[in-house]
């Protein structure tokens, strides 16, 4: 996770280094031309260093669902909207949220469980999505592009899904949003 900060945003957020007790700690925070490098060292366990990330990739955006093992980073499609692909599974129906920078503490989620794309409000990102979580349903197979547009001013747009079109058709069920040419 890089460094961000300071921001409202560090709410429980901290550097952790390693040692036994009586063990020196040498801390080093270093502020060159916007790029920030803080780093920990106690002899016995080494140095840990952490980096602000610089210019455009100052944030990523990751999908973190039921069909992964982790999280997928999403690419940036055009300014301020990130997309990435899913594939159904055979049970039909999957779940997900929306991380900035894989960060369960900064998810984007529905206000409200099972609704489909676009008719439930967005929250986040932040620490208080208990268990919420997007749910796309299909056919085992189909293809989906799930997108983020941290811009939106429409709540319900700012994570959507689409079924992703197969021979110039959309599989059906699908949600209420018109599929990807």
């Amino acid at each position: 996770v890089p460094v961000r900060g300071p921001d409202h945003m560090s709410k429980g957020k901290y550097f952790t280094i390693y040692g036994e007790q009586g063990d020196r700690a040498l801390i080093r925070v270093r502020v060159r031309d916007g790029h920030i490098t803080v780093s920990g060292n106690v002899a016995r366990a080494g140095t840990r260093t952490w980096e602000s990330v610089d210019g455009k990739g100052w944030k990523a955006f990751f999908v973190y669902g039921s069909w992964l093992d982790g999280c997928e980073k999403m690419e940036e499609d055009t300014l301020n909207v990130y997309k990435t692909e899913m594939i159904m599974s055979d049970r039909g129906f999957e779940e997900f949220q929306v991380l900035m920078d894989e960060d369960p503490s900064r998810a984007y989620y529905p206000e409200q469980d099972s609704f489909a794309s676009g008719q439930v409000f967005v929250r986040g990102p932040d620490h208080e999505a208990n268990g919420k979580a997007f749910r796309i349903e299909g056919l085992p197979g189909q293809r989906f592009e799930i997108a983020l547009d941290t811009k939106v001013q429409d709540r319900r747009r700012v994570v959507t899904w689409k079924p992703l079109l197969e021979d110039n058709f959309a599989a059906l069920p699908y949600s209420n949003s018109s599929p990807v040419k």
